[in-house]
């Protein structure tokens, strides 16, 4: 059975950078900066205008949706998911040494040094099955800071490893890793939640998604990435159908997230 979450403060389903009061029922107009005061006026009219989404805000989007998913049907979560994308321009020092290595059999969960554990490339990994089912990879320059960072809890995750000297890749909570022309998903039968391959796995134009009424938070997503992470479009809303459209950008991929159906139109 579907738990209405309390009436409480919760990130905006349109503006990942705000908090906005849910008063039980329907978000209602009153917003919080998270990183500022509590908002005391109403938004100006411009303000339900959609905009895309940063590589930020769209990784809160996620993370935002899946925890408070966990919340609305009882689970709970003892651990902190603190990732934060930043733009700085990476340093060149040595790399520092990884805690897994490759395998024959491909990738697993750890650390691994660009150039010298993993390759710059294109990667699909499945979601691991467990108590808290959310794959996260990450890439950080030596010093820490986190280059770009994805994460999925259902269907599979794409992510690009850029080629960026000392910079080394965090996976966690993720399965069956490996270079995603490897593990292309032709002529899908059905099109579910979860990471798409622009052309090789899912053909440019205008779908429709049904969002899913059964979820703890329903709240629909799309999200296009270019080859590179930077956001192309983005979408999102929280009852009933939604028709976007996926731009035939080569080597862009596609990210769904709270359908219960998708279909070309």
């Amino acid at each position: 059975m579907n738990q209405t979450p309390a009436p409480n403060w919760y990130p905006d389903p349109k503006d990942p950078t705000l908090m906005r009061w849910w008063d039980g029922t329907t978000w209602t107009d009153h917003t919080n900066a998270i990183q500022g005061e509590v908002a005391t006026h109403v938004p100006p009219d411009d303000s339900n205008v959609k905009k895309p989404l940063t590589k930020r805000a769209w990784f809160w989007a996620i993370i935002a949706v899946v925890v408070l998913s966990l919340v609305g049907v009882g689970i709970w979560f003892t651990g902190q998911i603190t990732t934060i994308v930043n733009n700085d321009r990476p340093t060149t020092s040595s790399p520092t040494p990884s805690t897994q290595t490759t395998s024959a059999s491909g990738l697993d969960n750890g650390d691994f040094v660009v150039g010298t554990d993993i390759a710059p490339g294109v990667y699909r990994a499945e979601i691991e099955t467990g108590f808290i089912s959310l794959c996260v990879i990450s890439q950080e320059d030596d010093a820490g800071g986190t280059l770009e960072a994805r994460a999925s809890n259902e269907g599979s995750l794409i992510f690009t490893v850029e080629n960026i000297v000392g910079s080394h890749v965090i996976i966690s909570g993720c399965t069956n890793i490996g270079l995603a022309h490897d593990k292309l998903r032709k002529n899908p039968s059905t099109i579910t939640n979860g990471f798409w391959l622009v052309g090789d796995e899912l053909p440019a134009g205008t779908y429709q998604g049904t969002i899913d009424p059964h979820s703890a938070i329903v709240l629909g997503l799309v999200t296009q990435f270019d080859a590179h992470g930077e956001v192309i479009h983005s979408d999102g809303d929280t009852q009933g159908e939604m028709i976007f459209e996926v731009k035939d950008v080569p080597g862009s991929v596609v990210d769904f997230t709270g359908f219960s159906s998708i279909v070309p139109v």
